[in-house]
């Protein structure tokens, strides 16, 4: 087997110089009765953290104590 890869490198590899990766955390699964309650983006250059985003949203309706167990 090959070497693996760091981070730096397999982006690299990838062609993945900057990029934003997102996050969701929802009241559940079902895309037509669960809301969204949280929105996360993170930005990436050359394999290093460049800027982050949060933000809380509220669902308008009780999370079950499953959700906020997670």
């Amino acid at each position: 087997m090959g070497n693996p890869l760091d981070r730096k490198s397999l982006l690299k590899t990838l062609n993945l110089s900057r990029f934003t990766a997102f996050d969701f955390e929802t009241t559940g699964l079902d895309p037509y009765n669960d809301r969204i309650i949280e929105i996360a983006a993170i930005r990436f250059e050359d394999g290093e953290i460049t800027d982050r985003y949060v933000e809380l949203i509220n669902p308008e309706r009780p999370i079950s104590r499953m959700i906020t167990e997670i």
